[in-house]
């Protein structure tokens, strides 16, 4: 069987040669991508022939198909049919892994347009495990470790090579190596009264695979059972309630499916009644909820008898949590139940496992890996104060943003407010101030936590003046009084960029005849201010352009912006192939606004900070660059949210 990846028209990236020659080739159509769902090393590929020329006219030469894998050529047809279905087998790729595949056809008109698809091939590495939870115990400084395995790979290739372990890393740097599939890891080794939090990553064969870090796990306090019977059924503190009293015992399997040895539950010696395996107290005083997981296998032999699990905090009355009428085998299943009953919040809290019946009428019933936790949110306060200096801002305009929740400040700029006790990023914005931030402030329980927050207005430049000198136009204004640190000024003529300097001066030598505008800004950092004063000059005379338009990038205003910004340039030849693309802080193209051959004008385009799938892009630092034929610029931009 094959793993099949059809590639729509968002996944299809269609290489277009602004060179090309419009009778050559037009893209193959239906391009789709079978990498083995065995995780063997090949991978089909299907098409369509063109049957159309790239500039859309019925293709009558078709000399060539050729089929690249990571850019290298791997087969040609050199006898291809126009418009017809083809198939190929790649098989002799080398490794495991992400592979990019590229088809064309040529003509003598040259190389047509072409598609791209990628897909993982062969065996993949473990994505990365959910449920990754931390529950740590202060009376005995141990952390329990619980998690769900991936059923999938990493990169969504084939997945059955199993996981041969996990790396795990403490915050405080110390590594664990763990070996074989697990689900539990209990940490006893820490050294001291800190917040700790951890970070797995499952392997295989193939590699390591996907990480996943836990909660933070100090100071809250929990209270759990946690049984695997490796001292014997009933375990210490455990004790066997009402009838069959020889019936409970540790058996050396692991029929529940768990690790061996188990709790077993024989039908001898018979009884008709009530049988509980029930576990020591726990005070749960505070809390009203549990979530209990453990693994049994029930093998039935005849008749109707109950299965439950039963919780009490008197040892008398007992409370049904879970009830199963058994009529055939059950498992090995993992029970995953939450408990909400009475005796939760108690501080004599008992759990049983409870056989209800005619003992005969079942042959064994095995029991393992039980997991029960009692969870409490405890909290803290924040008390936050946000303060700006400069500007006529308002404080109850301003964002905070904790943990992905945004709050107001009052008139006086502070915030109270309940958090659970943990680690926070806070910062706090308003429009035309310089952002602040506070990062991993902790939220201790039933403690109040203070934080300052200043907020900067980004002061622009004052008395901007100018005067015609000759032909040519001199600009002059203040610094602003800031104690941020100002990083250039951005010289504006009618509302398009013309200059960044960190002068406080700027001639103008490129301006025609009529009036303009004139006005200053300045980044601090990545954020820019508002305008200075603005100046009008009216340009009387005829003026030679002493200056002629030259190719480049001149302006991205607004930046940092939300939701767009407008990226401004110039081209000096007629016909002269531009092209504009923003990447990531990593070097990762994010979106290609322009690939194609300009005339001799001011030229403005606008990117909407989506990438080229249609997607958002996050807030942070970004790259447009600008490229022609001999020249190559690049300038940062700020996108926020």
């Amino acid at each position: 069987m094959k793993r099949l990846f059809i590639i729509t028209c968002m996944s299809i990236i269609v290489v277009s040669n602004i060179f090309a020659d419009p009778n050559a080739p037009g893209q193959p159509l239906n391009f789709t991508l079978e990498p083995d769902i065995s995780g063997a090393l090949e991978a089909q590929l299907n098409w369509i022939n063109p049957a159309l020329s790239i500039n859309g006219e019925p293709l009558t030469e078709l000399s060539e198909i050729c089929v690249f894998r990571n850019y290298l050529l791997i087969f040609t047809e050199t006898f291809p049919i126009i418009g017809e279905p083809y198939s190929y087998m790649d098989s002799s790729i080398p490794d495991n892994g992400m592979y990019d595949y590229q088809v064309l056809g040529f003509n003598s008109f040259g190389t047509g347009t072409s598609a791209i698809a990628s897909a993982w091939v062969g065996e993949d590495v473990p994505a990365a495990i959910t449920d990754f939870i931390l529950i740590y115990n202060p009376q005995t400084q141990t952390a329990t470790l619980t998690w769900t395995n991936p059923t999938e790979g990493l990169h969504g290739g084939a997945f059955n090579e199993q996981i041969l372990g996990y790396h795990l890393e403490r915050s405080d740097g110390c590594v664990f190596e763990i070996t074989g599939i697990q689900t539990v890891y209990i940490d006893n080794t820490i050294p001291g009264s800190e917040y700790y939090y951890y970070t797995i990553v499952p392997y295989n064969s193939v590699g390591d695979g996907g990480s996943a870090q836990s909660n933070i796990g100090w100071p809250p306090p929990v209270v759990c059972i946690i049984e695997d019977f490796s001292a014997g059924c009933p375990p210490p503190d455990w004790t066997i309630q009402g009838d069959g009293q020889e019936n409970w015992s540790a058996s050396p399997t692991n029929n529940a499916g768990g690790t061996a040895p188990e709790a077993m539950f024989s039908w001898t010696p018979s009884f008709d009644g009530t049988s509980r395996l029930t576990s020591y107290p726990v005070d749960t005083s505070g809390m009203d909820i549990c979530t209990l997981l453990f693994d049994h296998y029930v093998n039935d032999y005849a008749g109707i008898f109950y299965i439950k699990v039963e919780t009490s905090s008197d040892l008398l009355n007992w409370n049904t949590a879970w009830e199963v009428e058994v009529t055939g085998d059950i498992g090995p299943i993992q029970e995953n139940l939450e408990i909400i009953t009475p005796d939760v919040g108690s501080e004599t809290f008992y759990l049983a496992f409870t056989f209800e019946g005619y003992s005969f009428d079942i042959d064994y019933w095995f029991i393992d890996e039980i997991f029960c936790l009692f969870e409490i949110d405890y909290t803290g306060f924040l008390s936050l104060n946000l303060d700006l200096i400069g500007g006529e801002g308002s404080l109850e305009e301003a964002e905070v943003e904790i943990d992905n929740q945004i709050l107001n400040p009052d008139s006086t700029g502070n915030i109270f407010v309940e958090l659970t006790s943990n680690l926070y990023d806070i910062s706090a914005t308003l429009e035309n101030y310089f952002p602040a931030f506070e990062n991993e402030v902790y939220i201790s329980i039933d403690d109040t936590t203070y934080v300052d927050m200043i907020l900067h207005f980004l002061e622009p430049p004052s008395n901007l003046e100018f005067e015609i000198i000759a032909d040519n136009i001199e600009l002059n204004w203040q610094a602003p009084e800031t104690l941020l640190e100002i990083t250039s000024y951005n010289v504006y003529r009618d509302d398009e960029f013309i200059a960044e300097t960190s002068e406080l001066t700027c001639i103008d030598e490129a301006i025609s005849v009529g009036l303009h505008e004139y006005f200053i800004t300045v980044y601090y950092d990545e954020y820019e201010s508002g305008s200075s004063n603005i100046v009008e000059v009216n340009m009387t005379s005829n003026i030679d352009l002493l200056d002629p338009i030259k190719t480049e990038l001149t302006a991205i205003y607004p930046n940092p912006f939300n939701p767009t910004t407008t990226i401004s340039f110039s081209v000096a030849e007629d016909l002269l192939n531009i092209e504009i693309t923003i990447y990531n802080l990593r070097g990762q193209k994010v979106r290609q606004l322009i690939h194609d051959q300009l005339t001799i004008d001011q030229h403005t385009i606008i990117w909407n900070g989506k990438d080229d799938s249609g997607k958002k892009v996050s807030s942070g630092i970004y790259f447009c660059r600008f490229k022609s034929d001999d020249v190559i610029q690049t300038k940062r931009i700020l996108m926020l949210k």
